[in-house]
């Protein structure tokens, strides 16, 4: 078991297949857990504070509150408002990205399952108006020369995560994304997302 789990219950778990969301209301101190089940795949993550939304990941303020276009062991997530929202506590990957945006297709567009990002966040007040960029975990993003940029595959593995502790309470979305930001785009791998408590 991990050491970020340990002595922790899992409250809240969902599995997605790539263009599902997730959304869940995590507590100040409880611990969301994002699995890549079979490896190169990637999800974006996007987070809200306080019951009006306006408060939200802003990774533009995450990357100068870091110094960093890289996500750590121990960095923090903030907010549009200079808010510690989350912090990394455990990461088996240590790559993900900071840079792209939201994938249309996977996150903002709404479907008749209910399942996508947009719909899953819609439950609680937020709209597809209202969506940060996010914080695109396992996906790996190169910078090549003249400032070009590249996704290449994901290094996830089979079982790899990334935990991260909330700092205060929160609304954490997730999204699942196509292979084309992972790996092979006809497998399509899922990801599994838990909170413990």
């Amino acid at each position: 078991m991990s050491v970020g789990l340990v002595g922790r219950t899992a409250i809240k778990a969902e599995r997605l297949r790539p263009g599902e969301g997730a959304a869940f209301h995590v507590l100040a101190g409880q611990v969301v857990q994002v699995v890549a089940l079979d490896g190169k795949q990637a999800a974006s993550l996007v987070a809200f504070a306080g019951p009006d939304n306006r408060e939200h990941l802003s990774v533009a303020q995450t990357r100068a509150r870091n110094n960093s276009i890289m996500l750590e062991l121990g960095m923090s997530l903030y907010s549009n408002r200079d808010s510690a929202l989350l912090q990394v506590i455990e990461d088996s990957v240590q790559r993900h990205d900071l840079l792209h945006p939201l994938d249309s297709q996977a996150a903002r567009t709404t479907d008749d399952t209910g399942k996508s990002l947009v719909s899953r966040l819609a439950e609680f007040g937020v709209s597809a108006d209202d969506l940060p960029d996010p914080v695109n975990l396992f996906m790996k993003v190169s910078i090549l020369q003249r400032g070009a940029i590249e996704i290449q595959e994901s290094l996830a593995e089979k079982g790899d995560s990334v935990m991260l502790l909330a700092l205060t309470d929160c609304v954490v979305g997730i999204a699942a994304l196509p292979g084309k930001y992972g790996g092979d785009a006809a497998t399509n791998p899922d990801v599994m997302v838990r909170v413990f408590q």
